[in-house]
C-alpha cells in the first residue's frame, strides 16, 4: 500500500467520524442520538467503550479537544497505520472484526492521529508510563496558557482519561507490533540521552506553536526522543549536525520550511560518560526564511537539566521484544548480574527446559493435562508446537541428563520452587556469594524461606532464569515474541507464571492446560498471567454438573490467543497440538472489552445419551465409512462476569433434526485420550483426529442427538 492510499484511507475515516467535535457538540441527552447520525457504527462504538471505561463525557471531550491538530504525522509516522492493515481477517470458524475501542479510532482520525503516532514514538524508549506523564504534561500545558495556579486542578481532571486513551492506543498499536521506523545508522550509532516527560512536553509546544516557520533545535547531547519524534512528525526538510557537520537530511513531507537540529557533543553507544550530565536544549524561529543557515530569533525557549540515571538505565522500552531477549526488570545501576551469573542463569535455564520437554507424560483422564508417567513413550516435547531454540545453545560443557521432574510424594507445602529444582538452587548459590544486603549472613535455605527484596541478588538471579524458562514456554507453544506491554510489570508477571508452572510440575506432576495457556499468553499479550482467574473457577451448569472450564481464548486489544486445536472443519493433528494461534489486527465478533478471557460453554446432554465424559469403551474399530449428514456450526458468547472480561464461548452443532451445544475442549480431550495401536517400526505415522470426536466408532451424527449408543472415541489409526 502507498503512501497515498494509507492518506486517502485515513482521509475517509476522518470524515466518517471526527471523534472530539462529534461527541463535543452534542449535549449529554442528545449524545447517543447525534453520534448515531455522524456515524452509525464508530458513534456507538466510542459511546460503548466511555460507558465501558467509566469515562465522564465532559472530561473526554475536554481533553481531546485540547489534542486536535497540535500535530500530523508524516509519510515515515503513516507507517504505523500500514502495519495495522497488515492482519488476518480469519481465526478458525470466528468471524473477526475491527475493534471499536478508542484507540484504534484515534489512529484513523486525521485531527487526533498524531497521539498514536507519538505514543509509538515514545514507547520506543519508555514504558506506557512516561507516556501517560507526558500527555498529562502537553495538554496542561495547553489548558493552562501560562496560568500556572490552574495546573494542578486541570492535570487531575485529564489524567484518568489519557491513562484509558494511551492503553487503548497501547494495545491496538504497538502491542500488535505496529512501530515507527528505525534510526537511520548515522543517528542510531550515537549515544541516546533521554530526557524527562515533562521536559519532552515543553519541546513538543515549542516545535508546534509556530506552524510553517523553520526552526532550529540546539541540544548539547543527542536526546533520541525530540529527534526521533521530529523524524515521525516534521513535514518539511530535517536536517541533523553534529560538530558542525551534517550527518542525516532528507525532506520528510511537502511543507517549505527546515528543522535543523544541531547536536553540540559527540558521543558514541561505547562512549558512556558521565550519568550526571548537565543536559539542555534550546528552539528558536529562524526570522530571516530566505537564506541558511540565519541566525535563530530570540527569546525561543530554553530547557536545562540533569540527566536522569533511572531513564538511562533502568527504563524499559513497550515494544515487543525477541525471544530470548532478557531484559531483567529488578536489575538497577548498582544491583547487576555479571557476565558469569548471567550465563549461569541461561545455563540452568536450559537444564529445566530440556528436562520439562523430555518429561514422559500421558493425557489425564479426569481434566485437560499431562499427567507425568515414567512408563510413557511419549516425551511432552511430542505435543508441543515447536522445540525451544535454547536447547541448540552450547551453554554446558558436559550435557546433563534430563531428570523427571517428579516424585510421588512429594511435599506440597508451599515454599519457594528452589527446593523442588536443585537446577535453580546452584544458581541461587553463585548469586548468594556475591550479594551484600545482608542474605548471605545466614544459609540459603533459610535465606529463601524469608520473602526476598528487589534489591537482592537473588531475586534479580532467580527472575532471570525464570524469564528464560517462560520465554522457552512461549516459544515451544508457537510465539514470536514477547510484550512488554506493562514494561517492567509485565517481565515480573511473566516470571511469576513461569515459577507457578515450575511449581504445579514439581509438587502435583501435572501440565494443566490452564495454567500453560495463562503462560504463554500474557507472554503474547502482556497480560498478567492471573487476569480474570476467575474464568479458572469449576461452573456448575444447567444439568446440575459442577466442572472446569477449559480456556479457550485470550483477548488484548487487537491480538486474539487460541489454542492450536480449537477447529470444527479439518482433521485434528495431535502432534504439535499443545500449542497457540495468533490473530492480530482483528477481535472476534461479539468481544467488546479490550481485555477479556473466554471459557468453553458446558455440552448438552439428553436425558438418555451417556454424559461425554471420558469414560471410554473398550477398543473397537471405525467403519471408515463417511457421513454425509448437513452439519452446520454457530458460536455465541455469553457474559460471565459484568465487567465483560470473563466470556463463555457456546457453541452450537445443528443437523436437520437435533441441535446441541457442545463444548470443543471435550473433542480435543476425547482424542487425546483415544486408544490407539502402538506401531514398532522406527517410524510411525502421525495419528489425526477427524473433524469430531463422535463420528469416529461408526455412529453418525443424528444417533448422536437421539441418544441411541454410546460414543465410540476409540480405536482408530490416523
Amino acid at each position: 500500500m502507498g503512501s497515498g492510499d494509507v492518506t486517502a484511507r485515513l482521509d475517509l475515516a476522518a470524515r466518517t467520524i471526527d471523534l472530539s467535535s462529534t461527541i463535543a457538540r452534542c449535549p449529554a441527552s442528545d449524545l447517543v442520538r447525534f453520534v448515531v447520525q455522524e456515524s452509525a457504527k464508530a458513534g456507538i462504538e466510542i459511546i460503548e467503550w466511555l460507558a465501558r471505561e467509566r469515562i465522564p463525557k465532559d472530561a473526554f471531550c475536554n481533553t481531546m479537544c485540547l489534542a486536535e491538530n497540535l500535530a500530523q504525522p508524516n509519510r515515515y509516522g503513516l507507517e504505523i497505520v500500514r502495519g495495522m492493515n497488515k492482519a488476518s481477517d480469519v481465526l478458525f470458524n470466528m468471524k473477526l472484526i475491527m475493534p471499536g475501542a478508542i484507540g484504534r479510532h484515534i489512529v484513523y482520525d486525521k485531527p487526533l492521529r498524531w497521539l498514536a503516532t507519538t505514543e509509538a514514538t515514545l514507547l520506543k524508549y519508555h514504558d506506557s508510563k512516561y507516556a501517560v506523564e507526558a500527555f498529562s504534561a502537553l495538554f496542561t500545558q495547553i489548558s493552562a496558557k501560562g496560568n500556572s495556579s490552574r495546573t494542578t486542578i486541570i492535570r487531575d481532571r485529564i489524567q484518568p482519561v489519557i491513562f484509558k486513551v494511551v492503553d487503548s492506543i497501547h494495545l491496538h498499536t504497538v502491542n500488535m507490533g505496529c512501530e515507527v521506523r528505525p534510526l537511520p545508522p548515522f543517528l542510531a550509532a550515537l549515544k541516546m540521552h533521554k530526557i524527562s516527560p515533562k521536559a519532552f512536553a515543553e519541546a513538543i509546544m515549542a516545535l508546534t506553536k509556530s506552524p510553517g516557520d523553520s526552526l532550529v533545535l540546539e541540544m548539547d547531547r543527542f536526546l533520541v526522543e525530540l529527534v526521533d519524534w521530529a523524524l515521525n512528525h516534521w513535514d518539511g526538510q530535517l536536517l541533523v549536525a553534529i560538530d558542525n557537520r551534517i550527518g542525516f537530511s532528507e525532506r520528510l513531507g511537502d511543507e517549505d520550511r527546515v528543522l535543523a537540529v544541531m547536536i553540540s557533543k559527540k558521543g558514541t553507544k561505547e562512549a558512556m560518560g558521565d550519568e550526571h550530565d548537565l543536559i539542555s536544549f534550546r528552539i528558536a524561529r529562524f526570522i530571516d526564511q530566505n537564506t541558511f543557515p540565519p541566525q535563530p530569533s530570540e527569546p525561543g525557549f530554553t530547557h536545562k537539566g540533569f540527566n536522569d540515571p533511572r531513564l538511562q538505565q533502568n527504563d524499559h522500552p513497550a515494544y515487543r521484544s525477541a525471544l530470548y531477549d532478557i531484559k531483567n526488570p529488578l536489575e538497577t545501576l548498582n544491583c547487576t548480574l555479571n557476565s558469569t551469573e548471567r550465563k549461569r542463569a541461561e545455563t540452568q535455564a536450559q537444564i529445566i527446559v530440556r528436562s520439562i520437554v523430555e518429561l514422559p507424560v500421558r493425557p489425564a483422564a479426569e481434566e485437560l493435562a499431562f499427567q507425568i508417567d515414567a512408563k510413557s513413550l511419549t516425551p511432552y516435547r511430542w505435543w508441543l508446537k515447536k522445540f525451544p531454540t535454547i536447547l541448540q545453545k552450547n551453554l554446558q560443557k558436559t550435557k546433563e541428563e534430563p531428570r523427571i521432574l517428579y516424585e510421588a510424594g512429594n511435599d506440597s507445602a508451599p515454599r519457594h520452587v528452589a527446593f523442588s529444582y536443585p537446577e535453580i538452587m546452584t544458581g541461587l548459590e553463585l548469586a548468594f556469594e556475591r550479594c551484600q544486603c545482608g542474605c548471605n549472613k545466614s544459609p540459603l535455605k533459610k535465606t529463601l524461606g524469608t520473602k526476598l527484596d528487589s534489591g537482592c541478588l537473588l531475586s534479580v538471579m532467580f527472575l532471570e532464569m525464570m524469564l528464560h524458562v517462560a520465554h522457552a514456554m512461549a516459544e515451544a507453544a508457537g510465539a514470536q515474541d514477547i510484550s512488554n506491554l506493562r514494561g517492567a510489570r509485565t517481565a515480573i508477571e511473566l516470571g511469576d507464571a513461569a515459577d507457578k508452572f515450575l511449581s504445579i510440575i514439581a509438587t502435583s506432576g501435572v501440565i494443566r492446560w490452564a495454567t500453560w495457556f495463562r503462560l504463554v499468553a500474557s507472554a503474547i499479550t502482556g497480560l498478567p498471567h492471573n487476569f480474570a482467574e476467575e474464568a479458572d473457577e469449576p461452573i456448575t451448569g444447567y444439568n446440575g454438573i459442577t466442572n472446569k472450564r477449559e480456556l479457550l481464548l485470550w483477548v488484548a486489544g487487537g491480538i486474539t490467543v487460541a489454542p492450536c486445536w480449537l477447529g470444527y472443519d479439518s482433521e485434528l493433528a495431535l502432534q504439535g497440538s499443545w500449542g497457540v494461534r495468533q490473530a492480530t489486527g482483528y477481535v472476534v465478533e461479539g468481544i467488546s472489552a479490550e481485555k477479556a478471557v473466554i471459557q468453553a460453554s458446558a455440552s448438552m446432554e439428553s436425558a438418555d445419551t451417556p454424559q461425554l465424559v471420558y469414560d471410554l469403551p473398550s477398543v473397537v474399530t471405525a467403519s471408515g465409512g463417511q457421513d454425509l449428514t448437513d452439519v452446520e456450526i454457530r458460536l455465541a458468547f455469553f457474559p460471565v462476569t459484568s465487567t465483560g472480561e470473563v466470556l463463555q464461548l457456546t457453541a452450537l452443532l445443528k443437523t436437520p433434526s437435533a441441535l446441541r451445544t457442545f463444548d470443543p475442549s471435550q473433542i480435543y480431550q476425547a482424542a487425546r485420550l483415544a486408544e490407539r495401536p502402538e506401531c514398532t517400526h522406527s517410524r510411525a505415522e502421525e495419528a489425526t483426529f477427524s473433524e469430531m470426536a463422535f463420528r469416529r466408532g461408526g455412529l453418525t451424527l443424528e444417533q448422536l442427538f437421539q441418544g441411541r449408543q454410546r460414543v465410540r472415541t476409540s480405536g482408530f489409526v490416523g
